[in-house]
C-alpha cells in the first residue's frame, strides 16, 4: 500500500479542503494516508481529521491570522512575523525556508513517504519543495491568470516537482499559459465527489426556520461572500424576476470572506427592496438539506477553478443555471443538468426553466442518469498515484 502525504494550509472551511475530504473518502482504503497542515488552527471538522498531524507553533505562527489567536499567541504570532520582515529586508533571506527545510528534514527521518502532494498552492508547494526521498505533486485549484500566490514567478518551484494536477482543463490551460516550459509536467482531474456523504447528510433536517420549502420556488446559492461569486448581483436579478412574475425565495448559504462585499449584499438587498424574497442564511456546516430541498442552483461566479458545489447539487437533482466563467462548460451541459449563460441573461434563463415543466422534468430526468462522475475521476487518480 503506497504512503501518501498532502501538505495544505491549514483547516479552514472551503472548496480546497472539501475536494480534499472527498478525495479521501474515496482513496482511505487503497492508499495509507496523512494529512500534514501547516497551520494549526481548526475553523472546521473535516473526515480526515484522524490522519492530520500539525506544524509546531514556530511554523504555524506563519501561517495563521493574529487576531484569531488567544492574546499571548497574537503577541508572539505579530513578533515573529515581524522578526521574518526585519530579516527578509536586511539580509535577503527568509527564515521560513530555514524552518520548512528543518520540518521536511524531522518528516523524513521519522516517516517514509512514497508520495508528498502539495495540496494548495503558494506556501504548501514550498514546503514540499524541501523534501527528498519522494515523488512530488502539486495541486492546483486556482486561475492562475488571475491569482500568483506567492506574488513571484514560480517557475522555478514548479519545475521541482514530477506532476502538476490542475482541477480543469481551464485551469490546466491557464497554468500552461504562463508557465508554458512545464507543459509536459501538466494534467487535469477533477474534484472528486464523496456521494455517500452528500445523501446522508441530506437527509438531515434543516436547522434554520428561515427556510421555507413548498410555497414558492426555492433557489440556492453557496459559496464564500467574496466579490468573485458576485453575490451582490443576486439582488438585482431578484429583481427582475419579481417583475417577470415569478414566485420564489433565493437562499444564500457560506462564510463572510470579504466583509465589504457583505455589506454590498446587505445594501442591493435594501436598494432592489426584496428582502422578502432573497435571504442570506449565513455559513452551514450540512448545506445538502438545503441543496435536495431546492428547485434550482443558481451560480453568478465570475471564475471558478473546478466548482464542486455543481455536482454535489446534481448528485441531489438539483439542476444547476450558472454563468459563462471559464470552466463552466466542463460540468454544465446545456438542456442536460443545467444551463450556462452570461451573467445579464440570468433572470431570463432562471425564469424559463422554473415556469416550464418540460425542461425541468428533463433536466431532473437526465441528472438521474448521470452518477458516473467519481469512477471516471478515480480512474486517473489511480493512474497518478502507480
Amino acid at each position: 500500500m503506497y504512503k501518501i502525504l498532502f501538505v495544505i494550509p491549514g483547516l479552514k472551511t472551503g472548496g480546497t479542503n472539501s475536494s480534499l475530504s472527498a478525495l479521501y473518502s474515496n482513496i482511505k482504503k487503497q492508499y495509507d494516508i496523512t494529512v500534514f497542515t501547516l497551520s494549526n488552527q481548526r475553523n472546521a471538522e473535516y473526515n480526515f481529521d484522524e490522519v492530520v498531524r500539525y506544524s509546531p507553533f514556530i511554523i504555524s505562527a506563519f501561517h495563521v491570522n493574529a487576531i484569531e489567536e488567544k492574546w499571548y499567541k497574537c503577541l508572539a504570532v505579530l513578533v515573529l512575523k515581524t522578526i521574518r520582515t526585519i530579516i527578509r529586508r536586511l539580509l535577503g533571506y527568509d527564515i521560513l525556508d530555514y524552518l520548512y527545510k528543518r520540518m521536511t528534514h524531522i518528516i523524513e527521518k521519522k516517516y517514509t513517504y512514497d508520495f508528498v502532494v502539495a495540496f494548495e498552492e503558494s506556501y504548501p508547494t514550498k514546503f514540499v519543495l524541501y523534501f527528498k526521498n519522494a515523488n512530488k505533486i502539486a495541486w492546483i485549484h486556482c486561475n492562475y491568470n488571475k491569482y500568483c500566490p506567492l506574488g513571484v514567478s514560480e517557475e522555478d518551484i514548479y519545475s521541482q516537482y514530477k506532476n502538476i494536477i490542475c482541477v480543469s482543463e481551464y485551469t490546466s490551460r491557464l497554468f500552461v499559459s504562463r508557465y508554458p516550459r512545464l507543459n509536459a509536467k501538466v494534467s487535469s482531474i477533477y474534484n472528486l465527489i464523496d456521494t455517500e456523504s452528500i445523501l446522508v447528510k441530506s437527509r438531515k433536517p434543516i436547522d434554520d426556520d428561515r427556510f421555507e420549502i413548498g410555497k414558492r420556488s426555492v433557489i440556492i446559492s453557496a459559496g464564500r461572500i467574496d466579490p468573485v461569486k458576485r453575490f451582490s448581483s443576486i439582488l438585482k436579478i431578484a429583481k427582475e424576476l419579481i417583475d417577470r412574475g415569478l414566485c420564489f425565495q433565493w437562499y444564500i448559504l457560506g462564510p463572510i470572506a470579504v466583509r465589504d462585499e457583505y455589506n454590498r449584499l446587505e445594501a442591493n438587498i435594501e436598494k432592489y427592496s426584496v428582502d422578502n424574497y432573497v435571504h442570506y442564511l449565513g455559513n452551514k456546516i450540512n448545506p445538502y438539506s438545503y441543496f435536495v430541498n431546492s428547485d434550482l442552483y443558481v451560480c453568478t461566479s465570475e471564475s471558478e477553478a473546478c466548482p464542486m458545489v455543481f455536482n454535489e447539487a446534481m448528485i441531489l437533482n438539483t439542476p444547476v443555471v450558472t454563468t459563462n466563467f471559464g470552466s463552466a462548460s466542463e460540468f454544465i451541459h446545456n438542456n442536460k443538468n443545467g444551463f450556462v449563460c452570461d451573467i445579464d441573461g440570468l433572470a431570463k434563463k432562471i425564469f424559463w426553466v422554473l415556469t416550464n415543466d418540460e425542461i425541468y422534468q428533463g433536466l431532473q430526468k437526465e441528472l438521474a442518469e448521470s452518477h458516473s462522475f467519481n469512477a471516471r475521476v478515480l480512474n486517473n487518480i489511480n493512474k497518478l498515484f502507480s
